[in-house]
């Protein structure tokens, strides 16, 4: 169950001490000058959904992905 697609009326009805909740959390941080900036998050986000998906629909909550902002230099190479 994806809680994206809830509104808040059904929130409001979910039984969430029978639920488990999926809260994933992927860093925000360049990975270089050929990959976007959500890189992790993207796979965070595809490994959360993909076990979402292998469990029980009404056993189970994804919240969305929170993107906690990383700030590292890019290496020397990269600032050529």
């Amino acid at each position: 169950m994806l809680l994206e697609n809830l509104s808040w009326p059904e929130v409001k009805r979910l039984k969430l001490a029978n639920k488990v909740v999926l809260f994933p959390l992927g860093s925000f941080e360049q990975h270089g000058p050929h990959l976007p900036l959500t890189t992790d998050t993207d796979i965070v986000t595809a490994i959360a959904r993909r076990i979402e998906q292998q469990r029980s629909k009404k056993r189970s909550l994804l919240a969305n992905t929170l993107a906690w902002p990383f700030d590292s230099p890019p290496p020397l190479s990269w600032n050529a």
